[in-house]
């Protein structure tokens, strides 16, 4: 039997028990009987991220090659480049579709364009007349003048009758009605259909002397 009633530990002593079973330390000599079941394993936390990660790296390099191969599979297969030893000829026109530039083809001229026929037409060649008689004076510049041919001729020159204020019955030709200068011009005129470019030559043994002058003739038809 006890020797007496023990009294209980104090807190103190009752940790220091505890500390001393924990770390196997008998109790009055008495062993501690320890389970022979290992502990359960705790998987470390880095080392399933680690694993999770792996499994989403190998996912997404399948993914890249099955996509890979899908796209080989759709592109169609290019075709061989030429071999080196024999060139390709170039397409027939490529020549003339891309001249060198030191061999560009000038642009034609664009064709000039007809100038329009005049309102009048100037005589070939000048009718030679001339004047054998003439008029005492000459007269107004607003009187009317014509000619009256002898039928004669002096080689290229038709002998005529100059007439002034004559009725035109009497004209085989008649001369131009200006009342501002007078028919009769120092240059050679241009003159408008029917109306013919004649020069007039006057006979020194005339009251107008020996003068040389231009005009239009228009044959007289009619009364």
């Amino acid at each position: 039997m006890s020797e007496g009633l023990q009294r209980p530990p104090r807190p103190d002593e009752e940790a220091e028990l505890l500390r001393r079973f924990h770390n196997g330390d008998t109790l009055d000599n008495l062993p501690v009987v320890q389970s022979l079941t290992p502990p359960p394993r705790r998987t470390p936390v880095g080392r399933l991220i680690a694993a999770v990660l792996g499994v989403g790296l190998l996912t997404g390099v399948g993914g890249a090659l099955v996509a890979q191969r899908v796209l080989d599979d759709e592109t169609p297969a290019a075709a061989p480049a030429p071999s080196a030893e024999a060139p390709t000829s170039p397409p027939a026109g490529s020549e003339a579709a891309t001249p060198s530039p030191g061999n560009e083809p000038e642009p034609e001229p664009e064709p000039e364009s007809e100038p329009e026929p005049e309102p009048t037409v100037r005589a070939a060649a000048l009718e030679q007349v001339r004047i054998i008689q003439t008029p005492s004076t000459g007269g107004d510049v607003a009187a009317t003048f014509c000619l009256v041919y002898t039928g004669s001729a002096s080689g290229p020159e038709r002998e005529a009758i100059l007439l002034l204020n004559a009725p035109a019955y009497q004209c085989a030709d008649l001369l131009p009605y200006d009342p501002a200068s007078g028919p009769f011009m120092t240059e050679a005129p241009e003159c408008a259909e029917p109306s013919r470019a004649a020069v007039l030559s006057f006979a020194e043994s005339t009251d107008w002397g020996a003068n040389l002058m231009y005009t239009c003739l228009t044959e007289h038809n009619g009364a």
